[in-house]
């Protein structure tokens, strides 16, 4: 499941983590500040995802699409901050690859790695990076597809409750109104296919890179 792949992964990035602040401690000069640059560069990253994978579990938990599982109006407001959370752990996440080769200039510079050194590493980063990094924004654009779309559907329950019930604890909603039950079975189908359209773009990451350390 979803917990289990995050567990992997934070598990790698922590290993990767100590293996270069260990590769570091058996070099000099130029080359180990390169080398805890990059256990820097990890280390962010590795918080950004705990923070995400911390933030997909209680998404998961708060099962904003089985609306049959709601008792009154007020519990729509908690739902509501939890996806919002999700939202904002997605968007550092996204913002940090989307600026991948700057922030790993950033931990370059703030070491004060020799430009030759800094320069190779960079580039070292950037081949693989330049690949992988555009695809991982994109799952993340699909992640805010489907948030915002949870936060339309929780606004609908909010602002019709009590013209619409769910088949069951976890079935569809019946609004009494039909144009609003179209405008929700399209978002229900916009969930759908951005979860679709990540499952193609995880497939183009695994393809494109040796490691399998992405969400």
């Amino acid at each position: 499941g979803t917990n289990s792949n995050s567990q992997t992964r934070e598990k790698k990035l922590s290993q990767l983590q100590k293996s270069l602040e260990n590769a570091a401690q058996n070099m000099t000069g130029g080359d180990a500040l390169a080398m805890k640059a990059s256990a820097a560069y990890t280390e962010r990253l590795s918080g950004l995802m705990t923070n995400y994978d911390a933030a997909v579990a209680q998404l998961t938990a708060a099962n904003i699409l089985k609306p049959g599982l709601l008792k009154q109006k007020e519990e729509l407001a908690p739902k509501r901050e939890v996806v919002q959370n999700f939202l904002n752990a997605n968007d550092k996440l996204k913002s940090f690859f989307q600026h991948g080769a700057d922030n790993y200039r950033a931990e370059l510079d703030r070491l004060q790695v020799p430009e030759t050194y800094a320069a190779a590493a960079l580039r070292g980063y950037t081949r693989k990076a330049d690949l992988i990094n555009p695809l991982i924004v994109e799952m993340r654009d699909q992640d805010e597809i489907m948030g915002k779309a949870m936060l339309q559907i929780i606004a609908m329950q909010e602002n019709n409750w009590g013209h619409w019930e769910a088949s069951g604890a976890t079935g569809k909603i019946h609004f009494e109104d039909t144009a609003l039950a179209a405008d929700y079975n399209a978002l229900l189908k916009k969930i759908r296919q951005a979860g679709s359209d990540q499952a193609m773009i995880k497939r183009r990451i695994l393809e494109r890179s040796n490691t399998s350390e992405v969400q």
